[in-house]
């Protein structure tokens, strides 16, 4: 069997494990596989594992092994864009989804999580923009539809505000 295969079983036996919540035997597994080759899905698999086990800065580093390898990995540019707004350093959140658009201008997972960035920022009007591309491309995206909730609830547009939050599948008492 051949070093791609056989590092590619890894990766895979790595997913299967992580998706059943056995996130340390997962581990494992990508790194037995990163033993034997290289490959950027590998590094962005055990990037999500470690992000699900707290581990943000070793999860960044594999994000950024995976981006050297192959830099046009749009997931892995909007996961590491992830754990950056989640511990709130926008600027590089935002550079980080503004890479994935670079490589997908309809990726609507960085789109919403672009509009979210720049909402936190209080670029509310901005942020509506880029909630209607990413409903554009899905219009069946229940994350963008509630934030689009919330922005447009900061701008006093409650109807408005309450349609999203339907289509969302979420309510919400103002």
């Amino acid at each position: 069997m051949d070093d791609f295969l056989q590092a590619t079983l890894w990766n895979q036996k790595g997913v299967v494990l992580k998706s059943r919540g056995m996130y340390e035997e997962a581990l494992k597994c990508f790194d037995v596989s990163l033993s034997i080759k290289q490959l950027p899905e590998t590094w962005y698999n055990k990037g999500n594992t470690l992000k699900l086990l707290g581990r943000f800065q070793e999860a960044i580093a594999c994000y950024d092994q995976s981006l050297e390898l192959d830099p046009n990995l749009m997931e892995a540019w909007n996961n590491k864009g992830n754990i950056y707004l989640d511990s709130q350093r926008y600027q590089e959140a935002l550079q980080c989804y503004d890479k994935a658009l670079e490589i997908d201008p309809n990726y609507a997972k960085a789109l919403n999580n672009k509009a979210k960035v720049l909402l936190c920022m209080g670029r509310v009007q901005e942020a509506l923009t880029y909630f209607d591309r990413a409903l554009a491309v899905d219009p069946n995206y229940s994350d963008a539809w509630f934030h689009k909730g919330l922005a447009l609830e900061l701008m006093g547009r409650l109807e408005d505000a309450r349609f999203c939050y339907r289509k969302a599948g979420r309510s919400r008492a103002f």
